[in-house]
């Protein structure tokens, strides 16, 4: 939310062991984001049969602030 493109950008090459930074870093900020879904999906106990935001928040009420 908060972090900068270079931090994000620092981020992803220490977890995807990349030697080059791209030139171009709004390309960490998509690789960034699929990778966030990516791990939504995989966390235990949160459901992604939903349809909508509106399922989303009717299904996980104590995830909302």
């Amino acid at each position: 939310g908060n972090a900068s493109k270079e931090q994000v950008a620092v981020l992803l090459q220490k977890l995807l062991h990349f030697g080059l930074m791209p030139d171009e870093l709004d390309a960490t900020d998509g690789v960034a984001a699929a990778m966030c879904h990516f791990y939504q999906l995989k966390t235990p106990g949160v459901k992604t049969n939903g349809k909508s935001w509106n399922d989303f928040i009717r299904e996980n009420p104590g995830r909302i602030k």
